[in-house]
């Protein structure tokens, strides 16, 4: 159900998913909130991000393979190699995340917290893996911190948060998994192109 919603800071106005929101960065000044019952707890602030002139932006809508799509939060990843987005769509009435980074996306469409993940330490690039029911080679391990939000997120995630990540490769599958201080989460997803994501016009 979409909530109508003011920032507490600046006053702007934004349209949120209730059922997937947990976390609600302004998008005009940066103001970083927690959703709790249609009430917001101020946590913090975020430096803003640059308006993107690529495929996304917040508030986009469109179609991705037939079913509509609307564009609802962004968060951006800082790792020793560069930055990172990813993108909260709300697609066909679901939840879906997608990666982009240095021009490749990847759709990620299950999420799953897991119980009985092996320490990060103990994961190796280059070896096969079972986690979370998911059998995957591991192309990459690293590190990484949460760098700024924009919009609702469906995760209690605050900006400067250190975290630690795994990609990996599975049956015509792509894997990716974050260990954060409280939990660790499997995300599994395909490789998606620009082109299979059609904007409406504003």
């Amino acid at each position: 159900m979409t909530q109508q919603i003011r920032c507490s800071s600046c006053g702007g106005a934004h349209a949120v998913e209730e059922a997937f929101a947990r976390i609600f960065a302004c998008c005009y000044c940066g103001l970083v909130s927690r959703i709790d019952g249609g009430s917001l707890t101020v946590v913090g602030r975020s430096t803003q991000i640059a308006v993107n002139q690529g495929l996304f932006s917040i508030g986009m809508r469109g179609t991705y393979r037939d079913e509509s799509f609307t564009v609802v939060g962004r968060i951006r990843y800082h790792h020793e190699a560069g930055v990172w987005d990813e993108w909260q769509l709300i697609c066909g009435g679901r939840p879906m995340w997608v990666q982009q980074d240095e021009g490749r996306l990847t759709v990620f469409h299950r999420e799953e917290v897991i119980t009985d993940a092996p320490p990060f330490y103990s994961l190796e690039a280059g070896k096969n893996v079972s986690l979370g029911g998911s059998s995957f080679f591991v192309s990459e391990i690293g590190e990484g911190v949460i760098a700024a939000l924009s919009g609702q997120i469906p995760r209690d995630v605050a900006v400067g948060q250190g975290f630690f990540f795994v990609e990996g490769i599975g049956a015509k599958i792509s894997i990716s998994v974050e260990y954060y201080f409280t939990e660790v989460v499997l995300y599994e997803g395909i490789k998606a192109l620009p082109e299979q994501f059609k904007s409406e016009p504003i």
